[in-house]
């Protein structure tokens, strides 16, 4: 399927309500390579697969995403993380050492 005249194509979208700008246009591709494919959606983990990827309880996983230490997907009930997300947050907290001192 073609795009309308005078709309962009999928791959040339703008945020909503963003205007094209060289900033806007390297936000727009980092917001594309947070997905998979061509278009699809990100890889989404359940708060059990989350705490096994992470080595933690689902109860800590469940106390993380209710602090905001973790971004996470609420679909009705359910808590989804996407595993790019955990990966970023486990580069975030590395640390050196027995005393935790940050990178």
């Amino acid at each position: 399927m073609l795009p309308e005249k005078g709309r962009p194509g999928r791959a040339e979208a703008a945020a909503p309500g963003a205007r094209e700008t060289r900033s806007n246009a390297r936000s727009v591709a980092r917001t594309e390579d947070r997905f998979y494919g061509d278009g699809g959606l990100p890889r989404l983990l359940d708060v059990t697969g989350a705490a096994e990827r992470l080595n933690i309880s689902e109860r800590q996983m469940w106390a993380m995403a209710n602090r905001g230490d973790l971004l996470s997907v609420r679909i009705g009930k359910r808590l989804l993380f996407d595993e790019r997300d955990l990966a970023s947050y486990v580069e975030q907290n590395k640390t050196r050492g027995p005393r935790g001192r940050a990178l």
